[in-house]
């Protein structure tokens, strides 16, 4: 009786990956006992690795902002989900968030109420 080992199909897609693709070594890889593929790093500072991870595996990346609980700075997550060789993998990788950009129009609508109240205080 042969007993599928989920593993071993995660940790040859990681070999290929690496040999083909060492720019993709700036992740930390795992296996996880249920076969999934992993890789991640909090210490990105943008999220290119998963861009590159996305052309080559296809899928959707989903980014989200939010403000670190130690130290309340401003960051994203970048987050692949996909299958690849027949494996699951998820990648994530943290980074500083950029600044969101203002337009002329936008700082007029933001200053407005503020221009309000100081042109009310004469």
């Amino acid at each position: 009786m042969t007993t599928s080992i989920p593993q071993v199909a995660a940790a040859q897609a990681m070999t290929d990956l690496l040999t083909n693709h060492p720019e993709l070594r700036s992740l930390s890889w795992e296996v996880a006992t249920n076969g999934v593929l992993t890789g991640r790093s909090h210490d990105a500072t943008d999220a290119q690795a998963v861009e590159q991870c996305a052309a080559l595996m296809g899928g959707t990346i989903r980014t989200s902002i939010f403000n670190s609980l130690g130290t309340g700075e401003r960051r994203a997550a970048a987050q692949l989900a996909t299958v690849w060789r027949g494996v699951t993998v998820g990648i994530c990788v943290t980074y500083p968030a950029p600044l969101p950009s203002l337009d002329a129009e936008s700082l007029r609508q933001l200053l407005a109420p503020a221009a309000a109240v100081a042109g009310g205080q004469r």
